[in-house]
């Protein structure tokens, strides 16, 4: 019931105390919460004025801003309802779903736009219910398998088997399910209701000219260039992968200009340490460890954590003995000296003071330290193992003592391992689980393996980028290569989708690239410059951890569009999976 930001300001309010700073777990988790809340307003306007911005910039059309943003609006306002009844509360990770939301609908919405302008230009006879109907015949079909394909990426997070981010995927997954039927069901109704004004340029529905085709030029006349490049990248890259780390400190989550970082400074190197790590011992029998050899053990035990480089205060029952050390004149305190003077303590001082370190029948003890979260050479996996061997192979620790290392510290590595291990280990079957779905998607395994071959470079780009870069995973980072893959794969199936209705024009592999760069490719582009704009506010997050997941992300989307507009259409003329080009059988006959 204690209120951390009471607290805060009335230290604040009294200047004779000084500089003073708040630091512990208890701050930690209260600037995570105030950040959050900060994120989820701020972070959440900062994401819309950009899609604002980037909907002005590309279309020009005040319906084409207002009516992608309206449907990305109530998605969010649909999903943050929904949330609130089920009373589902937010975290650090489940944070971040609307600004996602945000971007995952509008890059949906997209696909519909760009495709009713296509439509328009192509056909400007046409009445405005005529243009809707066409528009949701073709796109709503690639959207599905897009949103079910996203869908399974964030459902691989459901398998880490930590509550937050399987809450998150399991939000952005129904948050998809709205998306789709707002997109299709919403948005086009809406539509109905705005003039269609003037058609576009004549230009837009001919496929010709398009500044992407430059990518389709250089695909064509470079792919050696381009495979190599792919190749040499992704090696590169699964070397960067070998580099992560799971080790990470509380106060790296913090920008140094915080209070949060400058407490926690303070109180690791004036006042012991920040998080909590604890050895409990449990011995057989009531008052074993008030006896003279356990005593022994006890001190041995207790001496060796507290020269720990990593550990700062150390307390235990053996803190309290070497006080009574000190009183009685020969410094040796005997087994009924120790009875007596807790036996003499008040009950409610003594559960406050004797309590936490020592049992009422005197068998367990608790080994009480605080880690120093500023020490730059930190590492939780090791020093948790460093211990655990210590108290494993001590001879004094065996037969009748048993000893358990716990404590919010080994909570929190503990947290992080599971989680790593479980995405790291889920990958190969998420991709595995997409492949299946292109199959079923494009009845052809050639067409399902060149699909799912760009797809992979991405992710192998940000999980080697964080390791190149030496960023730690953690709950935030470990779920991005989860959402490149689950928005990737949408490039995939709306390129290859449109590639083979270009491709029954004329049986052309490169006319039909250069057609689908000038249509599809820019839904694609516009897609990323709309995810890559709403990703890269998370940058003005206080919550570093918020920051690296923005930036990486958009690292992704960035090479996820130019692996769909380059990789994916080299494999296509090259493997070219749909049949002989006619273009080329007849200049050979």
């Amino acid at each position: 019931s204690v209120d951390i930001g009471e607290i805060r300001a009335i230290i604040v309010k009294h200047e004779a105390l000084g500089d003073m700073h708040l630091g512990g777990v208890p701050m930690i988790i209260a600037d995570i919460i105030s950040y959050v809340k900060s994120d989820i307003v701020i972070l959440g306007v900062g994401v819309l004025a950009l899609v604002l911005i980037t909907l002005a910039i590309l279309f020009r059309k005040l319906k084409w801003i207002i009516l992608p943003t309206a449907t990305c609006l109530l998605t969010v306002l649909i999903m943050i309802g929904y949330l609130g009844f089920a009373e589902w509360r937010a975290t650090i990770v489940t944070s971040n779903f609307p600004s996602l939301l945000i971007v995952i609908t509008m890059a949906m919405a997209m696909h519909v736009a760009v495709r009713f302008r296509e439509l328009y230009a192509t056909n400007p006879e046409l009445s405005n219910r005529e243009l809707v109907l066409k528009t949701v015949e073709r796109v709503s079909l690639p959207c599905l398998f897009t949103s079910l394909t996203t869908i399974v990426g964030f459902g691989s997070l459901i398998v880490s088997r930590m509550r937050p981010v399987m809450d998150f995927g399991l939000i952005m997954a129904i948050g998809l399910v709205v998306a789709y039927i707002l997109c299709f069901v919403f948005l086009p109704a809406a539509l109905l209701f705005f003039p269609l004004g003037k058609a576009p340029s004549a230009r837009l529905g001919q496929l010709e000219k398009s500044p992407l085709t430059i990518f389709a030029t250089f695909t064509e006349r470079h792919g050696r260039m381009i495979a190599l490049g792919a190749v040499v990248l992704f090696v590169f890259c699964v070397i960067g992968t070998l580099r992560l780390e799971v080790e990470n400190r509380f106060i790296d989550y913090f920008r140094e200009s915080t209070e949060i970082h400058r407490g926690m400074t303070v109180i690791d190197q004036k006042l012991g340490g920040t998080t909590p790590l604890e050895v409990v011992l449990e011995g057989k029998g009531k008052n074993f460890w008030i006896e003279d050899e356990n005593r022994v053990t006890l001190r041995e035990v207790h001496e060796w954590l507290d020269e720990l480089p990593e550990t700062g205060k150390v307390i235990s029952a053996d803190t309290m003995i070497r006080i009574l050390e000190g009183i009685v004149p020969d410094g040796k305190v005997p087994k009924l000296f120790i009875t007596l003077a807790i036996d003499q303590i008040p009950p409610d001082f003594r559960r406050t003071v004797v309590g936490p370190y020592l049992t009422e029948d005197l068998d367990q003890v608790r080994i009480a330290m605080r880690v120093r979260e500023s020490d730059k050479s930190l590492r939780r996996d090791e020093l948790l193992t460093t211990i655990q061997t210590y108290l494993d192979e001590n001879p004094k620790l065996s037969g009748d003592i048993q000893a358990h290392v716990t404590g919010v510290f080994v909570l929190y590595n503990n947290l992080l391992q599971s989680l790593v291990k479980s995405q790291i280990n889920t990958i190969g079957t998420v991709f595995f689980a997409i492949w299946l779905m292109f199959l079923l998607l494009f009845r052809s395994i050639s067409l399902a393996t060149i699909a799912i071959i760009p797809n992979i470079l991405p992710v192998v780009v940000v999980l080697g980028a964080l390791g190149w870069s030496n960023i730690p995973l953690d709950m935030m980072t470990i779920m991005i290569a989860a959402i490149t893959l689950g928005i990737a794969v949408d490039f995939a199936i709306h390129y290859i989708h449109r590639f083979r209705e270009e491709f029954k024009k004329d049986s052309d592999y490169v006319a039909s690239m250069h057609r689908c760069h000038s249509s599809i490719g820019r839904a694609i582009s516009y897609t990323s410059i709309t995810i890559v704009a709403g990703f890269t506010v998370l940058a003005m997050s206080n919550f570093v951890p918020s920051v690296y997941f923005g930036l990486f992300t958009s690292l992704a989307m960035i090479v996820a569009m130019l692996a769909a507009l380059t990789v994916l259409p080299l494999l296509l003329i090259t493997w070219k999976p749909l049949g002989k080009n006619q273009a080329v059988s007849a200049e050979s006959n």
